[in-house]
């Protein structure tokens, strides 16, 4: 499988409550919690999806509401202006890039709308547009450099394999911030790699494919964790305890 193609799949797929355990249930015989669902361009779509058929659903109902056309294809034009709402929900400070101080503040508050069991999966009053989190503390000032060896934003939760953070790995110059621009590029990137009979399109039903593979991909054991950080586990909070050191 191309990388491009895998990162796509990866893109589709969020935490678990055992992350190192098969999707069917850890070795307690417990079922897992499921994975939460996320776009293509790494807003969280809604709870958690308890089963790979519940969690494509999701996926799918969010891709069918942006194809304006109907065709049963999402384009990337149609995909322009849910990004440019989801950029807008997480750019707290308004200077047109997103930090990883701003994406944790908006990850914590966007999780705790989804826990508080508001209409619409805990989304915004028209369904589709989440809560703003919270400005940081010093929207100003730019995050610290990630570790050695780590990509921007790989402190934080909503990882994807290898350590990647979903929206983070979309900075492409590594400053640390991520312009909408930038984020478009990958956002597109990922919807093409999606294209498994290569006519040039995706459809909905390519989707509905990537996702339930997506749910189904074992995280990395002794990795990142979907949401946690450095975990092992990916039960933790968005944020991954706090911004990186």
């Amino acid at each position: 499988m191309r990388p491009i193609a895998l990162s796509a799949l990866l893109l589709l797929t969020a935490c678990t409550s055992h992350a190192d355990g098969p999707p069917g249930g850890g070795p307690d015989g417990r079922r897992p919690m499921g994975r939460l669902p996320l776009s293509l361009s790494g807003e969280m779509l809604g709870r958690m999806a308890p089963d790979e058929g519940a969690y494509a659903d999701i996926v799918v109902d969010w891709a069918h509401g942006l194809d304006a056309n109907h065709d049963g294809f999402l384009s990337p034009d149609e995909l322009k202006p849910d990004i440019a709402r989801f950029f807008q929900a997480v750019d707290a400070d308004r200077d047109g890039a997103i930090n990883s101080r701003e994406l944790g503040d908006y990850r914590m508050a966007r999780m705790a709308a989804l826990r508080g069991g508001a209409p619409g999966g805990g989304q915004g009053p028209d369904g589709n547009s989440p809560p703003e989190g919270p400005p940081p503390a010093d929207g100003n000032r730019p995050p610290p450099p990630p570790a050695a060896g780590q990509r921007p934003g790989g402190g934080m939760g909503m990882m994807a394999g290898g350590g990647a953070d979903k929206v983070m790995e979309a900075d492409r110059n590594l400053d640390f911030r991520v312009t909408r621009e930038e984020l478009e590029l990958l956002t597109f990137d990922r919807l093409r790699a999606l294209d498994s009979n290569r006519d040039g399109k995706t459809s909905l039903e390519e989707i509905r494919a990537g996702a339930v593979i997506a749910y189904n991909e074992r995280p990395m054991r002794g990795g990142p964790g979907g949401m946690g950080g450095r975990r092992g586990g990916g039960d933790g909070p968005p944020g991954g305890g706090g911004p990186p050191r």
